[in-house]
């Protein structure tokens, strides 16, 4: 499920695969319906501060792109929008929380009430797939949160392949106001 779709980009990246996408605009915004119908896509309107209708279904990814910054300026509670994610969310499901630093670390902070903190760890665990932290301490001293977007990870991530150098690639991706003094590692 995209929670906020605006124009069913997220759900369009996915068409070929073989997933069902459930698009969901808020309904102030309600005319990009049409666009994600024009794109062959499915798609309701809804507004978060109210719980999601979801019978019979759950779902194995939730998708938040910016959704808590606008559920926060509608007056509505956080909290509720994290727990009514639990109750839509599959068991071992993932969710994607893309938002600003302030917001994520706001939502960080409530993770380990819903059993949510390290299940992504605990899972590749059970299942024998290897897993590993960046060795980003090795390289430079991050001048605030070591949060990364999960797309800076995967920037990282190729530009590695493509340099074989982790410097660099943190250097290329993580943005000059994260960065602190850098360090001397290979």
């Amino acid at each position: 499920m995209d929670m906020s779709a605006n124009l069913g980009g997220f759900a369009a990246s996915l068409k070929k695969k073989n997933v069902w996408v459930m698009n969901v605009v808020p309904f102030m915004k309600s005319g990009k319906l049409k666009i994600i119908y024009d794109r062959g896509l499915m798609g309701t309107t809804h507004d978060w501060c109210e719980s999601f209708s979801t019978y019979p279904r759950t779902y194995d990814l939730l998708h938040a792109w910016l959704l808590f910054s606008e559920i926060e300026k509608q007056g509505c509670s956080l909290e509720d929008l994290l727990i009514e994610m639990d109750r839509i969310l599959r068991p071992y499901g993932y969710a994607i929380i893309r938002d600003k630093v302030d917001v994520v670390t706001y939502i960080k902070k409530h993770l380990p009430a819903l059993r949510w903190k390290g299940i992504t760890l605990k899972k590749s665990a059970e299942q024998g797939i290897q897993s590993a932290k960046l060795p980003i301490g090795n390289y430079l001293k991050m001048s605030s949160s070591q949060v990364l977007t999960v797309n800076q990870v995967f920037e990282i991530m190729l530009k590695f392949v493509e340099t074989r150098d982790w410097k660099t690639a943190f250097f290329h991706v993580i943005p000059q106001r994260k960065r602190g003094e850098a360090e001397t590692g290979d």
